[in-house]
């Protein structure tokens, strides 16, 4: 992460989360549904409003589901540097205590790992299902394509109460239906904030490599005022 998104941590207590569906820039199929969900389902692959019922609902989730993206792994990685962290930072945490804190409990985060899949059926071979004629939405958001399978992502999501931003009235005119979800769509934010009360559970905050001296003394000094460990990173 960036020093910025440290000390948001640090000093205001809050977590970054990002909407679901700004992930599409970095991949186009994020929280897609797979084709062969629907070529497997007789009843959907028939029901052609059904379908795009399933697909509108689909992308609405990916405007009110937050993500916070962790990679999943006892040792760092070198691309992770150079895309998300370069001069910048790593903190580590243990899952077990990440779910002890009064914050995931308050806020109903769930963390899951992310199943690397190019189709729905390979996807269900790894332990993703979902119920029969029912279209994935949640499910499909736990799945990405195997080229990013070196990720080896944990993912926490975070949905806002719908009471925040409100609901969208089905049962207006198609027409009327459509202009009032756009409407709803541009209330959610492209991030929502989580407030923690503690930073107890990041076990060590890493720099990044590379990084000059002065910039691991000035990252002492703010990790020391929480107590927390800071060492250079070993790559």
């Amino acid at each position: 992460m960036t020093l910025a998104e440290l000390a948001n941590i640090l000093e205001r207590r809050s977590l970054v989360f990002r909407q679901l569906r700004s992930l599409g820039r970095d991949d186009r199929a994020e929280g897609a549904i797979p084709d062969d969900l629907y070529t497997r389902d007789v009843a959907l692959s028939e029901d052609l409003d059904a379908k795009a019922k399933g697909l509108r609902a689909n992308v609405d989730l990916g405007y009110c589901t937050y993500v916070h993206c962790w990679h999943r792994a006892e040792h760092e990685h070198s691309a992770f540097w150079r895309i998300y962290g370069h001069r910048g930072v790593a903190v580590r945490a243990c899952i077990s205590t990440l779910r002890e804190q009064t914050f995931w409990r308050n806020c109903s985060l769930r963390g899951e790992d992310i199943v690397y899949a190019d189709t729905w059926a390979e996807a269900e071979e790894k332990g993703l299902s979902v119920p029969q004629g029912i279209t994935p939405n949640r499910s499909a958001m736990q799945r990405k394509r195997r080229a990013f399978s070196w990720e080896d992502e944990w993912r926490i999501f975070y949905s806002p109460p719908t009471a925040k931003y409100g609901v969208i009235e089905g049962r207006l005119p198609p027409n009327e239906y459509e202009i009032a979800r756009s409407a709803w769509h541009a209330k959610w934010p492209e991030y929502e904030e989580v407030g923690i009360d503690a930073v107890q559970w990041i076990s060590r905050v890493v720099i990044a490599p590379a990084s000059p001296r002065w910039v691991l003394e000035s990252i002492e000094s703010i990790t020391k005022r929480h107590s927390l460990e800071c060492v250079a990173s070993a790559i």
